[in-house]
């Protein structure tokens, strides 16, 4: 009997142990597949975040605003680089604050107070490529804000026509091919000031196209022969349709 029990006791002690090798496999292959599942969803996380900075970057790159600094005081800002084309500042506040646009030289092709308020804001350079600072005059308790536009003229493309611009802020829109002849049609909702102007395709102010205050509606002719940007100054609602001129 005590032999029977001791074959018993052997034949328990190997099926405890396939048991136990079972489960050690099973934890292991268990453990592998799921540490492969883990490292899957790990790196779909990872290329999804690749690619969403990608496309994000890919956004940014696009923009026409290549700078942006803010302060509380006077103060001279980093440098930025500027390439042929359409350039401007957008202000905030309009009022109190004076800007120089100053090169690394120290000449000041762009010195602006009052232009601030004309332009609303929305301050257009026409100065050429260059590296340049930005020198805020203000009072000490003063906070400001300015972002840089430049819109390069190298590898523009041309808008399609019609295009409509709507909004109730100082804006541009462009380039526009203005070799065939283009139209204006401007609807303003405003009874403040409002005007446009052109400039040429490397940022060269060229005319004033309309000014006027008060609420009006008007069809444009432009006579330029080029390529070129219109500059929108006005703060409040308005609608500009651009299109090629009837034959």
């Amino acid at each position: 009997m005590a032999a029977i029990g001791g074959c018993l006791g052997d034949d328990d002690d190997e099926e405890n142990g396939e048991a136990a090798n079972g489960d050690e496999n099973g934890d292991e292959n268990g453990d592998e597949n799921g540490d492969e599942d883990n490292g899957e969803e790990e790196n779909g996380d990872e290329n999804g975040d690749e690619e969403n900075g990608d496309e994000d970057n890919g956004e940014e790159d696009d923009s026409p605003a290549i700078a942006e600094f803010t302060g509380t005081g006077p103060e001279t800002t980093d440098s930025f680089e500027l390439e042929d084309g359409f350039a401007a500042l957008r202000i905030d506040p309009i009022e109190n604050i004076g800007v120089d646009v100053v090169t690394m030289d120290g000449n000041v092709p762009r010195s602006a107070e009052w232009d601030i308020r004309n332009y609303q804001g929305f301050l257009p350079l026409s100065m050429g490529a260059g590296e340049y600072e930005l020198d805020i005059d203000v009072d000490e308790d003063v906070e400001w804000s300015i972002t840089v536009y430049n819109d390069p003229a190298d590898g523009a493309t041309a808008l399609d026509l019609p295009t409509t611009v709507e909004g109730s802020e100082p804006e541009y829109t462009g380039p526009i091919d203005f070799e065939e002849g283009v139209t204006a049609s401007v609807e303003y909702e405003g009874e403040g000031e409002f005007f446009l102007k052109l400039y040429a395709l490397d940022g060269e102010y060229i005319e004033e196209l309309h000014h006027e205050d008060g609420a009006f509606e008007e069809e444009l002719e432009i006579d330029y022969e080029e390529w070129g940007w219109v500059l929108i100054t006005a703060s409040e609602e308005y609608e500009i349709t651009f299109d090629a001129s009837e034959e």
